[in-house]
């Protein structure tokens, strides 16, 4: 079973910055392939932007609803799944689970929308981390270099970045 862990509810402003460029993620030459899921196309743009500028991954796709991203992740076989809890067609949950069904490999992460609690969530679903949307992009690099922790030599993952369950 894979371990659930919940990373902050405080709303925060997004703010691109450069700083997250110093992650062990950017230095890391084997970049992290990532498919971002999420209906409102305008959100999708702004986290692939920050995910290739200042994490250093490579979004591989993007899906808008649940039956895509399910097709998607088949398809591209991306190493890590980023999508919103509530999603047309199938939600973020029922897709996690068919997609740890096929392909258990892949890291998956469900963030929930600005304001929603993202402790109620119940544990024992299958994603790797849930989030608030308000914390993404604070998070996302520190997330990202201790979910693929193992990928990186030489880096140190700050084990504080996820707060297990």
């Amino acid at each position: 079973m894979t371990s659930l862990a919940f990373v902050g509810t405080r709303a925060q402003a997004i703010h691109l910055q450069p700083s997250a460029r110093n992650s062990y993620m950017a230095l890391n030459p084997h970049p992290v392939r990532t498919l971002i899921v999420d209906d409102y196309p305008s959100f999708r743009r702004v986290l692939k932007s920050y995910l290739e500028e200042n994490c250093g991954a490579v979004v591989a796709g993007m899906a808008s609803n649940g039956p895509d991203a399910v097709a998607f992740a088949d398809e591209l076989a991306p190493d890590l799944l980023i999508m919103k809890v509530q999603l047309p067609g199938l939600d973020g949950l029922e897709v996690c689970r068919q997609i740890k069904a096929r392909s258990p490999h892949i890291k998956t992460m469900l963030y929930v929308p600005f304001g929603a609690d993202v402790y109620a969530i119940r544990p024992g679903f299958c994603a790797d981390v849930c989030i608030s949307q308000d914390a993404l992009f604070e998070e996302l690099p520190g997330i990202l270099d201790t979910l693929f922790a193992d990928k990186r030599p030489g880096a140190f993952a700050d084990e504080r970045a996820l707060i297990t369950c």
